[in-house]
């Protein structure tokens, strides 16, 4: 079957017009969840990380016995974090001083996400888009999209339309679950800090 030079103009203008309508969807709701998590409070402080890195400094018998206690605690307590994500479907971005408790994994190709609607859109489409996203207030239209990076309308169109599809997954499975378990790992994290200080008390009573 041969197509002819309008068909050809038809079917390139019917894929624009549909890349952008899911291109714009995909934006507006991104944007939103962008904000949703600027908003969400889904940072939990390793508080008691300060005792933990005292204790192995301790000389005596009594004190390294002590550090081997927090490290014990803090190895436990761990492994439960982790498998309280796994079960939830929630991920972390877990540095030396806190927990960062997202809706997605963070492991892009080259880095870690850092919380840019330049990052989130790579997330969300699962895909990167070079430096298309890195000002979320001058943001493509999908022409200049188009005409910028390397999709055509038809990838255009599975791309952001898969990435509208997690939004919403995010928004209706994720977000409530990850609100609750951040106020549950700040509760643990708060739990572990007054056991820790406590076992200081007992240290120094000991001593």
């Amino acid at each position: 079957m041969s197509y002819s030079m309008d068909d050809y103009i038809d079917y390139y203008y019917e894929s624009a017009m549909e890349a952008e309508r899911d291109y714009d969807d995909f934006i507006e709701a991104a944007l939103e969840l962008y904000r949703e998590l600027k908003e969400m409070n889904n940072i939990v402080w390793k508080n008691y990380r300060e005792l933990l890195l005292w204790s192995r400094n301790l000389r005596s018998s009594a004190g390294k016995e002590l550090w081997r206690k927090y490290e014990k605690w803090n190895d436990e307590f761990r492994h439960d974090v982790y498998d309280l994500l796994k079960s939830k479907e929630l991920d972390v971005i877990d540095t030396p001083y806190s927990w960062e408790v997202l809706p997605f994994n963070p492991r892009l190709s080259n880095h870690e996400y850092n919380g840019s609607f330049e990052d989130l859109v790579h997330v969300l489409t699962q895909q990167s888009h070079g430096a298309l996203f890195d000002d979320v207030d001058n943001i493509p239209d999908v022409h200049d999209y188009y005409e910028k990076g390397e999709l055509t309308y038809e990838e255009i169109i599975q791309v952001f339309y898969r990435g509208w599809q997690n939004v919403q997954e995010i928004r209706e499975t994720k977000l409530g679950v990850m609100k609750d378990f951040c106020e549950q790992l700040r509760e643990k994290a708060k739990e572990l800090e007054l056991r820790m200080q406590q076992a200081v008390r007992e240290f120094y009573l000991e001593d």
